[in-house]
């Protein structure tokens, strides 16, 4: 398919993961740039980031390429070779450069090889190409194989097509994916076809009387696809593999939690739209209401304006505390210094309260007054972000990313849409470049992946339960190795557009 446009993103996704079960379906998609639409046509636009757009693919097992090339490279493989049974990949040929070329080009799209690049000698005879595959088709560490086989000099005609086709024949029992690289040549050739059995006949088609068609003609049952470049074969294997492992993977079963209670969502969101029908921002009194009835308790930060108000605050919240600034200006600068942490008595309170005020007030270093708030001290950690955002085509989308500069500064942000299941939690997760800070990066405890993944889920079935949920953020959310802990939130609702997802389309016969 060539995608110039996605009117129901949420209906192809779930036909999309349907017919993936039975048959791959590559995918071109233009439209990034903005001139793709055929002129007088209008589309809608959609308005997401584009690692939406793939995360949406990624969930269907859809096999997403660049352009039409490698579409078409990629449907060479899959139409007439196996799928492979994981990543790892064995190269062998006659020539070093290209056999590095094409190790290479695999390790840089997150294939693993199964062995060093074997390199024979230029002048290698068939025999020994034919025996050289069939040990390394035979080998159970090895799950696809490149061949780079050329001729050894210039102006020799020398053709390994056929050492190639025995060796495959051969290896039927324990079919494996065979590519092969020849540099001048590319697509499907009738000497890289393998077996030429004919198709069973009916005593109909067997009468002399009857034409000969397509079905009753000699025809290869499968063909080693051709690519003149390394890179071109590697992408289609890596494309293949992606695709075998999405088949082979367990999808795992849709979120639900019994403790969740919407009636008293609903009530929240009613009464709100009730009395703001444009929608707002929540109150921090009707965030904690509605996220309680999810399960997701937020952290309790008291606003302060003076030092006594502040250790009042620390008193009844409990040491140690925090003191911090609210305005957004300052939370997201690196640097800044406008929060004290640890402070775990009265006098350590007054003392802080009192340096940030006299360096961040109006005629201190910012000119504004930030506002403060005394909130109790977590342990150590790793903050999160966790959101959601209601997108009229594509209904909700959940995001993780790993707070500050990944989130900020490098978009290592991952996206999944809803509805999810534990098995697409843990990969929304996962999928993060900074995720080895979750998982023990320099020695450092692992966090509670369960209790991340608990309460990604629940904003996931909360999102997807609500389209007024216009807007949702969890920042920070402290991932540690003994739970996690939700310490800021922010929920904006609104009335939201009809999801374009419930009408059934079809052709008017």
């Amino acid at each position: 398919m060539h995608l110039e446009s996605v009117g129901n993103p949420r209906k192809f996704s779930r036909i999309a993961r349907q017919l993936g079960l039975a048959k791959p379906v590559i995918v071109v998609k233009s439209g990034y740039s903005g001139y793709s639409v055929p002129p007088g046509q209008t589309v809608r636009r959609a308005h997401v980031p584009p690692g939406a757009f793939e995360a949406m693919m990624d969930q269907a097992g859809v096999i997403r390429v660049e352009n039409v090339h490698q579409m078409f490279d990629v449907a060479q493989l899959v139409v007439h070779q196996p799928l492979p049974a994981g990543d790892r990949v064995a190269i062998v040929g006659n020539t070093g450069a290209l056999g590095a070329l094409a190790a290479d080009a695999a390790l840089s799209q997150g294939l693993r090889l199964a062995t060093e690049p074997t390199t024979l000698a230029p002048d290698v005879s068939e025999d020994e190409v034919t025996s050289m595959l069939l040990t390394l088709l035979d080998n159970p560490d090895v799950d696809s194989v490149l061949t780079t086989f050329v001729a050894p000099g210039v102006g020799v005609e020398r053709d390994f097509s056929g050492a190639i086709v025995r060796a495959v024949r051969h290896a039927a029992l324990a079919p494996k994916p065979v590519l092969a690289i020849t540099l001048n040549r590319r697509g499907m050739f009738p000497e890289l076809a393998i077996g030429t059995e004919p198709a069973e006949q009916t005593p109909e088609q067997q009468a002399p009387e009857q034409q000969p068609d397509e079905r009753t003609r000699r025809r290869p049952e499968r063909i080693v696809p051709a690519y003149s470049m390394p890179e071109d074969a590697v992408v289609a294997l890596a494309r293949a593999t992606t695709y075998a492992l999405w088949l082979a993977t367990d999808q795992g079963e849709r979120l639900t939690y019994p403790d969740i209670d919407r009636f008293r969502a609903f009530a929240v969101i009613d009464r709100v739209l009730s009395e703001s029908p444009n929608g707002r921002q929540l109150e921090p009194a009707e965030v904690h209401e509605l996220l309680d009835a999810y399960g997701l308790p937020v952290w309790e930060s008291v606003p302060v304006a003076s030092a006594e108000e502040a250790v009042a605050a620390a008193d009844r919240l409990g040491y140690p505390v925090v003191i911090k600034a609210t305005s957004e200006a300052l939370r997201h600068l690196p640097g800044i210094g406008a929060l004290r942490l640890d402070l775990d008595d009265a006098e350590a309170v007054r003392e802080a309260f009192a340096a940030l005020t006299a360096r961040f007030t109006a005629g201190g270093s910012r000119g504004d007054d930030p506002g403060w708030v005394v909130q109790r001290m977590t342990g150590p950690g790793v903050a999160c972000v966790v959101s959601s955002q209601e997108n009229r085509l594509f209904g909700p989308i959940v995001s993780f990313s790993v707070a500050g500069p990944p989130t900020e500064l490098l978009d290592d942000i991952a996206y999944r849409i809803p509805p999810l299941t534990d098995v697409s939690v843990r990969e929304l997760i996962g999928t993060v470049k900074a995720y080895p800070l979750l998982d023990g990066h320099r020695g450092v405890d692992p966090v509670d992946q369960d209790a991340l993944a608990d309460v990604v889920g629940r904003v996931s079935v909360l999102a997807d339960d609500f389209a007024e949920v216009a807007e949702l953020e969890l920042n920070p959310v402290q991932a540690r190795a003994g739970g996690v802990d939700i310490l800021g939130a922010r929920v904006v609702v609104a009335r939201p557009a009809q999801r374009v997802d419930s009408v059934r389309r079809a052709m008017t016969t």
